[in-house]
């Protein structure tokens, strides 16, 4: 509570309690100027059971206006103790200070300021009844927590839609790479079965060419032994015997 929360809370708890002493002292002062008023509420006392009788309605309002004015001088159950006393102010300036009712214009002059004094009065109770020292109420809690969860809740979606987009993205890097991966799988395959291919055909070539020479120097051998044959058989004609 800051001085001036608590030397204002004071002063107007203050007003309230001196006026209340002098009610509850002097309260046959009040009992005509409070007649009309009581008979006014006189049905709606009835029907919440409370009394009706005017001395006893004044004394309960002196007492309403010093309790309530000694909470809030004192700074406990300010809130509640505003509204009481707001509850007691009504009733009394309307009862007090009736300026429509007056015909002097000096009397009328004064009682019209008098309630406006009490107006200010309520609008000085008024402010106490929500006044919190600084604490924030709880709808303002509520209207808060509404908000931070909405903001939380944005969050909490933009973040999902980045997961969602980043999974997105590797999951296309992911099918790039392994369609990267296959084609050079494949690529090594086609490779491989080339490179197999090749040397077969090599291999068989080889052979090949290796068969052939083997045939061509059987048939030179063949030719070359004929032809020893046929001169052998030549020299053997010329013989003598």
């Amino acid at each position: 509570m800051t001085p001036i929360r608590t030397a204002a809370r004071t002063l107007l708890g203050a007003l309230f309690v001196g006026s209340g002493y002098y009610v509850l002292k002097h309260p046959e002062r009040h009992v005509a100027e409070a007649k009309p008023v009581a008979d006014y509420l006189e049905p709606a006392l009835e029907a919440a059971n409370l009394p009706t009788d005017t001395e006893t309605l004044v004394k309960a309002t002196g007492a309403a206006q010093i309790a309530g004015g000694l909470l809030l001088a004192s700074g406990h159950f300010t809130r509640p103790a505003a509204a009481v006393l707001a509850a007691t102010v009504v009733p009394s300036t309307i009862a007090a200070h009736p300026f429509w009712n007056e015909n002097d214009p000096e009397r009328k002059a004064e009682q019209r300021t008098q309630f406006a004094k009490n107006l200010g009065l309520l609008g000085g109770l008024l402010y106490a009844m929500v006044d919190r020292g600084g604490k924030p109420s709880l709808a303002y809690q509520t209207r808060y927590a509404a908000r931070d969860a909405g903001r939380r809740a944005g969050y909490a979606a933009r973040d999902a839609r980045r997961a969602a987009k980043v999974a997105g993205l590797t999951a296309g890097l992911s099918g790039v790479t392994t369609a990267k991966r296959a084609g050079t799988a494949v690529s090594r395959a086609g490779d491989a079965v080339s490179d197999t291919v090749g040397n077969a055909a090599w291999r068989a070539s080889t052979v090949a060419s290796d068969a052939g020479k083997a045939v061509r120097r059987t048939a030179r051998t063949a030719r070359r032994e004929a032809r020893i044959a046929a001169r052998a058989l030549q020299a053997g004609r010329r013989l003598p015997f």
